[in-house]
């Protein structure tokens, strides 16, 4: 149920905030322009985890929740759908409509975004039901087809759902959007916006958000208000295009001499070939790259897809866990991105040694071949570095560090004590400590444990009082694990292990939980008794697990040491990465000229061919 509003209805603070005067980064001749001050405002209250638009022709309107995204640092994904042919009120359109567009999205926003080419309801079954915050429809306006675009999506809107209808106001040439919206407003809390065409507000979800509570009541409460202010500000927006359109360029100034032209701005590309559960070595450091002024990004899942750039234009490609099958396939494909001005970054965070073991392979000389055939690697652990330099000595560390310090959960009422695992290929060792605890859980059934995707450490547990999860989406991990008391985490030191970070460590610690971990990896970042506890053996998890049990106190002290830890010195800085891109490419020719030696050691592609090849 809606709870009543928090703000007084003649509060101003009900509808405007600072976000409400943002001035729209891509301004240009769009229906949707006077509604982009309200799309900043709602992106702020709402904070929605997923958006979803249903026709973007020209993209004013979803550039405009992307740019406020992106400006608030919110966890968002958004997803422009379209088939980018027109219709028959936005008219036919050729695929430059869409180069255009991509070609402003790709390097701003494609961190989180994506523009979806397909039908409305091609698209819907690729969205999990209950996932969309924020459903915007702007597509085929005729009365049935809104109808359909909105009844099609129903299942996916969240609990907390806002949905917007643009071109409620418009009357002409069979537009039907405001008959939907006469029917659909009397349902929900609702709110129409005049101008603009038009755009209807929908409330959808029974548990929307307190600030949207609040316009809703300061909507009704004084409608004509509240329609002035996003008039006037949207029409400051039109006035704005209309003075540039108009302009004509300055007369020369002969006296005047020219200005050093900018430096062009540094593109980084991120191919995540391996995305799942790896968030923090891709998504989210991508998404902070791209907030650095001079720097613009991309992303690619599954395949190495590089925007076409001037060769001149500073550039690197970091490609995530690429696994190389041939070898002149691979020189092919390099000879190709460097003769397109790109420097070639391989990003490891595990030991080939490790990976071969996971994918139960024996290591090969060959399994090296990405990080040696490419100009430099990064990394995440200086072990790892050591390993990596024999093959390529171009290596840099950029640890795995927190990118948020959320408020630790709130205290419960229902007096468990939470203990949080959750790892991928642990399983010898994780059996062992599950085994090892189960005596004291039974013995105290206040204790439960919640386990996130390993079975065999469920399953030893016993009958004991457990919840599990399958692998879970990042930001879902994160979010059981905050709702948990201690973490564990077990480590064996079997193949390659020793060479991994201590990112669960920050994960748990930046959230405030006390930590039992092995020393293997942890025993550098983890300072027992201090900020955790250390166990170097099954045993040893089972003694911590009940000295914690037993001593809340200290549970708290260990929490709070080890997040003002991360707060101090593991809070995630693009500042490193950066410098070291730029330098990669003032190197970039000797760079070039040492991997080409590389490769010919290993009698697979002259060193010639690779440095003098041509952009393709």
């Amino acid at each position: 149920m809606t709870a009543a509003p928090a703000v007084a209805p003649t509060d101003l603070n009900a509808f405007l905030s600072p976000a409400s005067f943002w001035w729209p980064e891509n301004i240009q001749l769009s229906a949707w322009l006077q509604h982009g001050p309200f799309a900043f405002w709602l992106t702020q209250a709402l904070k929605p985890r997923t958006i979803v638009e249903l026709g973007t022709h020209r993209g004013y309107s979803y550039l405009a929740f992307c740019q406020a995204v992106q400006r608030l640092g919110l966890e968002t994904r958004c997803y422009a759908v379209d088939t980018w042919q027109g219709d028959e009120h936005a008219g036919q359109y050729s695929d430059q409509i869409l180069h255009e567009l991509k070609a402003w999205h790709d390097p701003r926003y494609s961190a989180f975004s994506r523009l979806v080419r397909a039908r409305f309801d091609e698209a819907a079954p690729h969205f999990a039901d209950g996932s969309v915050d924020l459903l915007h429809i702007d597509g085929r306006h005729f009365y049935e087809d809104a109808k359909e675009d909105y009844e099609t999506w129903l299942p996916k809107l969240s609990e907390r759902a806002v949905v917007l209808f643009h071109d409620t106001n418009v009357r002409e040439r069979d537009f039907g959007v405001w008959k939907l919206w006469a029917e659909l407003a009397p349902t929900r809390p609702s709110f129409e916006f005049l101008h603009g065409h038009g755009l209807g507000v929908l409330g959808y979800g029974p548990e929307i958000p307190r600030e949207l509570i609040d316009f809703f009541a300061a909507a009704a409460a004084r409608p004509e208000e509240v329609r002035a202010i996003y008039f006037r500000l949207g029409g400051a927006i039109e006035e704005s295009r209309k003075l540039s359109a108009a302009a004509r360029p300055a007369p020369a100034k002969p006296a005047t001499p020219a200005a050093e032209p900018a430096a062009p701005a540094l593109h980084i590309h991120l191919a995540a070939m391996a995305p799942a559960f790896l968030d923090a070595r891709t998504h989210l450091p991508l998404k902070e790259l791209a907030k650095a002024p001079g720097t613009t990004t991309s992303l690619s899942e599954r395949k190495i897809e590089l925007p076409r750039l001037p060769v001149e234009q500073p550039k690197i490609a970091v490609l995530q866990r690429v696994s190389i099958g041939d070898r002149a396939a691979w020189l092919h494909s390099m000879r190709q991105m460097i003769g397109a001005g790109w420097i070639v970054v391989a990003e490891l965070d595990d030991h080939p040694e490790l990976l071969a073991a996971v994918h139960k392979r024996a290591l090969q000389e060959e399994s090296w071949d990405f990080v040696r055939l490419v100009h430099a690697v990064q990394t995440s652990t200086e072990a790892l570095a050591d390993a990596i330099r024999p093959h390529n000595p171009e290596v840099a560390v950029f640890r795995n560090d927190a990118f948020a310090l959320p408020q630790p959960v709130p205290a419960r009422g229902d007096n468990a004590l939470r203990v949080f695992f959750g790892a991928l290929n642990r399983e010898g060792i994780s059996a062992q400590v599950a085994a090892a605890l189960a005596p004291y859980a039974a013995a105290h059934p206040d204790i439960e444990f919640v386990v996130v995707h390993d079975k065999a450490f469920f399953e030893a547990l016993g009958p004991v009082r457990k919840h599990f999860s399958p692998a879970l989406p990042y930001d879902a991990y994160l979010a059981t694990m905050a709702r948990c008391d201690i973490a564990l985490m077990p480590l064996e030191g079997a193949a390659g292990e020793r060479f991994k970070s201590d990112i669960k460590f920050v994960e748990a610690a930046s959230r405030g939980l006390a930590v039992i971990a092995s020393p293997v990896v942890y025993g550098e970042s983890v300072r027992d008794g201090e900020t955790g506890l250390i166990a170097s053996d099954p045993a040893g998890f089972a003694q911590a697990l009940a000295r914690l049990h037993g001593e809340p106190g200290l549970r708290a002290q260990l929490g709070a040491a080890a997040r003002a830890e991360i707060a101090r010195a593991r809070r995630f800085d693009p500042a490193p990465r950066l410098d070291w891109y730029r330098d990669l490419w003032r190197r970039r020719q000797p760079l070039t000229q040492a991997f080409s030696e590389r490769a010919s050691l290993f009698g697979t592609e002259p060193a010639s061919h690779l440095s003098t090849a041509a952009k393709p």
